[in-house]
């Protein structure tokens, strides 16, 4: 029930203004209820626009119960290296990877920022998207890049929502 709206402030910059709604309500001890509801579908696909904790344990529940979760840690919001150990994928964007990394810029090495991010939590697997660069997966231990489409952008508000999103429905409908 929670709604996020987009804005551009006057430097022309665009940001997402969220509201959780009953979202916030949402509880880690809310999430046993919802196991047979979890346990019902291939992926879960979460985001910390839903209370962290909550998220965190939807994900937990779903890789244990042998589902796909998928967690986008954004709103980036400061976590501890141990809240997403045993996560199966995370699907941060290159500043929530920055962040996640305690660093402000990447680099190049795309590949050796995800690896990291698979060492320092303990998740399974690392989707990062990058922009007008694609994509890069860190997939049971092997690089995949994936190129962006050409476009001309007009606005990438909720891009990478429906990236995710895209490769949740082919994970669930084992599209290679």
């Amino acid at each position: 029930t929670g709604v996020s709206i987009a804005v551009i402030d006057r430097a022309g910059q665009s940001m997402i203004v969220t509201d959780l709604g009953a979202n916030g309500r949402l509880s880690a001890e809310m999430v046993g209820s919802l196991t047979p509801l979890i346990a019902a579908h291939t992926v879960t696909l979460l985001q910390f626009e839903s209370p962290v904790p909550a998220a965190l344990a939807a994900a937990r529940a779903a890789t244990a119960l042998g589902r796909r979760a998928i967690l986008t840690p954004g709103p980036m919001v400061p976590i501890s290296h141990r809240d997403l150990i045993g996560i199966d994928i995370i699907a941060p964007n290159e500043t929530e990877t920055a962040a996640l990394l305690g660093t402000t810029e990447l680099g190049d090495d795309d590949a050796g920022c995800i690896r990291r991010l698979k060492d320092i939590y303990g998740v399974r697997n690392v989707l990062m998207t990058r922009g007008k660069a694609g994509a890069t997966l860190l997939w049971t231990d092997e690089i995949h890049r994936v190129p962006a489409f050409a476009v001309e952008a007009k606005n990438t508000i909720g891009a990478v929502d429906g990236f995710v999103a895209a490769f949740a429905a082919a994970l669930a409908w084992s599209v290679p």
